[in-house]
């Protein structure tokens, strides 16, 4: 009897020391401040890719409760509905589109069709986006690695086809999803061919005792890392393209959240349980992980830096850094995009 006492006595200071831990974390998660909280986007019309679930379905909710007209797309229109549904108890004005980014083909005909049927764009949220681990070899219906192929080419082409509809509207905002693993990322079109075989996973970032310590620690696909990267960069590209043209871009890193990202990794049962505790203490959910988005989808022009880097709703020094530090890379991740698109701003 005094065992099992003891042992209950365990438990509960173990789960109460994981829920303390998380309270503590959660007070560095980023959130939209104050006084956007309650801001109204009435007659704003909202573009969200992948918003069928995840950080997506929560943004979509969220737009249309300030009273935007939001235009959802993704690839999988039962999940859609369920998520349109949501949002049209707060407001009617929420459309569909299926778009396949890992398609220029689907791509090319929903930017057509978007464009025409809504003139105006006030935001675009490139939020959609795969994890798949480089072993699978996943391809794009183009060939393009996958993460390459649908976190960035899909992004650049339907942006780069947007564009005039952008520019009608400005000022306007165009949020690309990136993440702080971009800081694993390494972008050499000389050595690696990122855009069809993407570098191999057996190839760190740094060099040196760094790389070496990259190796034993690296979780992350390296296409996911580098496609991250890409995002970044294309934010910053975008902005100083457009500079003084009103059309505003910056990047964001929603954190650690409990999405469907991952569902393409194969992650035992026994793993999870394991690891549980811990993902508990540091995973927020999509909807706290979406007001990085949200917040920058509504922060006045003026308080942003034009392609700058956000994470937990502020600057990210490492980030924007470590981006300053790729100008070169940059111009010529856009050169290549614009090749392997056929789209030329």
């Amino acid at each position: 009897m005094v065992s099992y006492s003891y042992a209950a006595v365990a438990v509960g200071t173990i789960a109460l020391g994981i829920f303390l831990m998380r309270k503590w974390n959660s007070r560095k998660w980023g959130r939209v401040r104050a006084g956007l909280r309650n801001k109204k986007l009435n007659g704003k019309v909202v573009v969200v890719t992948g918003g069928n679930a995840g950080l997506g379905a929560e943004v979509v909710k969220d737009m249309a409760a300030r009273g935007a007209t939001v235009v959802m797309t993704g690839r999988d229109e039962a999940a859609a509905k369920a998520i349109i549904d949501k949002a049209k108890a707060k407001n009617q004005d929420v459309h569909f589109f299926h778009l396949d980014l890992a398609s220029l083909e689907s791509v090319r005909s929903v930017a057509a069709e978007l464009g025409k049927r809504f003139p105006r764009i006030d935001a675009l949220v490139l939020n959609a986006g795969v994890w798949v681990p480089m072993e699978k070899k996943v391809k794009t219906k183009d060939g393009f690695e996958i993460q390459a192929g649908v976190n960035h080419l899909g992004h650049f082409l339907l942006t780069s086809l947007l564009m005039e509809n952008l520019r009608d509207s400005v000022p306007c905002r165009v949020v690309s999803v990136s993440s702080g693993l971009m800081m694993m990322g390494k972008l050499d079109f000389d050595k690696y061919d990122h855009f069809y075989e993407g570098r191999p996973s057996d190839v760190a970032s740094g060099d040196g005792e760094e790389e070496k310590k990259r190796k034993k620690t690296s979780f992350a696909p390296t296409g996911y890392c580098d496609s991250k990267m890409m995002n970044g960069l294309f934010a910053r590209n975008i902005s100083e393209r457009m500079s003084g043209t009103g059309v505003m871009a910056v990047a964001v890193c929603p954190g650690f959240c409990f999405t469907s990202l991952s569902r393409h990794t194969d992650f035992p049962t026994w793993k999870k349980i394991l690891v549980a505790p811990l993902f508990f203490m540091i995973m927020r959910s999509a909807a706290r992980g979406a007001e990085n988005i949200i917040q920058a989808v509504l922060e006045e022009d003026q308080e942003l830096v034009p392609g700058g880097f956000y994470r937990e709703c502020k600057i990210a020094e490492p980030e924007n850094a470590k981006l300053a530090d790729l100008g070169d890379v940059g111009i010529r991740l856009w050169d290549i995009s614009e090749s392997l698109t056929e789209e030329k701003q």
